[in-house]
């Protein structure tokens, strides 16, 4: 490993790259920032704090950015738990405006989290009918059609 890649910047910087700049504080001490190095950090500026124990790189906020970001650190908030299902899902696929002050999450049966900006819904998903994206999961378009009731056309798979 070549000594650059051992810098906890390198690390987090990567990481945080496949999540479009967010990350926890949990990642963080993961890749070697201690809470008070990373207190540091929020206070320097080069760290934004979204959320509690959610952060984003600072050079995130010149780059240009996607309707969809805002999934990543709600997937984040879930602890990587949630899948994005339903009218949020329908968005991903293009086939809804993209609406960002609700978040439709399927999340497994004891999942305790709340937030007033998600709806949860409690499945357990197979595989089959989920797909992975840049730094969230989401329900397949063919779930997303059965869990809203709608009858797909050949055209629509």
């Amino acid at each position: 490993m070549r000594q650059r890649e051992k810098e906890p910047r390198t690390r987090l910087w990567r990481r945080a790259a496949r999540q479009r700049g967010f990350f926890t504080a949990a990642q963080a001490l993961l890749d070697g920032y201690s809470y008070q190095s990373q207190y540091f950090h929020v206070r320097r500026g080069n760290w934004t704090r979204i959320d509690r124990g959610l952060y984003r790189f600072r050079e995130y906020a010149d780059l240009p950015s996607s309707d969809l970001d805002h999934l990543v650190r709600w997937s984040l908030w879930s602890l990587d738990r949630a899948v994005f299902s339903h009218e949020t899902a329908l968005s991903v696929h293009g086939l809804a405006p993209v609406d960002p002050a609700v978040v439709h999450m399927t999340v497994p049966p004891g999942f305790r989290q709340r937030d007033p900006a998600v709806l949860t819904h409690r499945a357990d998903l197979s595989p089959a009918n989920v797909e992975h994206r840049d730094g969230f999961r989401v329900t397949t378009l063919a779930r997303t059609l059965i869990d809203l009731n709608i009858q797909p056309t050949n055209k629509d798979l």
